[in-house]
């Protein structure tokens, strides 16, 4: 679809406009629930079987049933289908997550802040402040722990809880990785709660989504020593292109390193394939500081993101602070995946927390880190 906020959706937020800059200001001091009923997702999902109907010659209506493997999603409040799911599919509702909601809110943990929906229904969420941040050491760069859940009335959306870092110079925001290397991993350890619909929502669960979010201070100090490592890191021109395009422009940096003639996909395997790194820059800059590469006939060019990201590394708000640094890159690119990346703002919402631009941000994260340890290797 073309935008992700459709006619029947709604966005409420509290105090300043949020990061993405859409939704209707409410009162602030607003809890669990008055914020679900506020955003309009005091509604239920009711379960139907399909069916056919259909009149043979000389017969009345004749109704069949289409066997036992399909259901209907349909929204109480107006009859809206959401989607057709499998018999399998167990319906988490709206009312589950802001209990869910409201056992964090209840333990004076956070404060709500924004609620909504996206693709008319199928995706809800509410975010939550929590009372934990960090500054940075010689800044006023300050970040912030926010509880994002969410849970989607469709298939392949599962119910969830990420803890959120939200940069308040830029309003970067940064899911918590997803487990080792952010690949998976559920419990407090990894900052991240997620229930498929396979599995009905049971008490137990809620309980084990309440315990990952009591845990945000643990994550966000864990996301603190990355942030300060980085912050700390000085990049100079060539390792700063290297990660960008890596990053953003990967068939273009595979051309780049395979015209050095050195076995290497990345410059993070140098040390473990014998090369300095000062060897392989020197060797490859030329390559790197290249626009495009003729190769059969065709062009391999730096792709727009990666030249964008560059862009902002020194334009970006809060770009003034730690110039010249890994952290400073690093935001570039989740300045560029909040704010700049997809056609609508809904849509850029839609992508950073809940789809590829959350990937992206994490992926930036990781491979931040691992420049920064063979830079000081």
């Amino acid at each position: 679809m073309a935008h992700c906020i459709e006619q029947d959706d709604k966005m409420v937020f509290v105090g300043e406009t949020p990061w993405h800059g859409i939704g209707e200001q409410v009162s602030p001091d607003l809890t669990p629930e008055e914020m679900m009923t506020a955003a309009n997702l005091d509604w239920r999902v009711i379960e139907y079987k399909l069916g056919i109907q259909s009149q043979k010659p000389g017969m009345q209506d004749h109704y069949r049933g289409i066997g036992d493997g399909w259901k209907a999603l349909v929204r109480s409040t107006d009859g809206k289908i959401l989607d057709v799911v499998t018999q399998d599919y167990q319906t988490h509702q709206n009312q589950q997550i802001c209990e869910l909601a409201r056992q964090v809110f209840d333990a004076g943990e956070m404060t709500m802040e924004t609620a909504g929906s996206l693709e008319g229904g199928r995706v809800i969420w509410f975010l939550a402040k929590m009372n934990a941040s960090f500054t940075l050491p010689g800044s006023t760069d300050e970040t912030c722990m926010y509880t994002l859940f969410s849970t989607g009335h469709k298939s392949g959306f599962a119910t969830q809880l990420d803890l959120t870092a939200i940069r308040t110079v830029c309003k970067n925001t940064m899911r918590m990785a997803r487990g080792e290397n952010g690949n998976g991993g559920d419990g407090a350890k990894y900052g991240r709660f997620r229930l498929i619909h396979s599995a009905k929502w049971t008490d137990g669960h809620r309980d084990r989504a309440v315990e990952v979010a009591k845990a945000g201070r643990k994550a966000l100090e864990v996301y603190r020593v990355k942030a300060e490592y980085l912050s700390q890191a000085k990049w100079d021109a060539e390792i700063t292109r290297a990660f960008c395009c890596e990053l953003l422009a990967p068939q273009f940096y595979a051309e780049a390193l395979k015209r050095t003639e050195l076995p290497l996909k990345s410059i993070t395997e140098t040390k473990d394939k014998g090369f300095s790194l000062d060897q392989v820059l020197q060797r490859s800059s030329i390559y790197l500081n290249s626009d495009v590469f003729e190769r059969d006939g065709k062009q391999i060019k730096v792709t727009r993101p990666a030249e964008r990201v560059m862009e902002l590394i020194s334009t970006q708000p809060g770009a003034e602070q730690f110039s010249g640094t890994a952290w400073q890159v690093m935001n570039a690119v989740t300045y560029y995946v909040d704010h700049e990346r997809g056609r609508t703002r809904d849509s850029a919402l839609n992508s950073a927390w809940f789809g590829e631009g959350a990937n992206l941000k994490q992926s930036a994260l990781d491979l931040a880190l691992k420049y920064t340890e063979v830079l000081y290797a």
